[in-house]
């Protein structure tokens, strides 16, 4: 298989495993809406906390009940 035909199924898959996480669990900033983002320029721009050092963004996952589906 060439690298090409593998890049393809490597984003398949990764395309696959995304589906779902978004379909059976929610995702919020620390904060919930009101967490304060600013964009830290390192190598590329990326989202940050304002106030925090580290470039990170935390996120809470919660599994989404069966019954809201």
């Amino acid at each position: 298989m060439c690298a090409s035909g593998m890049v393809l199924i490597q984003f398949q898959l990764a395309e696959a495993t995304l589906s779902v996480l978004v379909r059976n669990y929610t995702f919020e900033l620390q904060d919930g809406p009101d967490t304060n983002l600013e964009i830290k320029r390192i190598l590329l721009p990326r989202p940050n906390i304002v106030g925090e050092d580290e470039c990170r963004t935390p996120l809470r996952v919660r599994r989404v009940d069966e019954h809201l589906k």
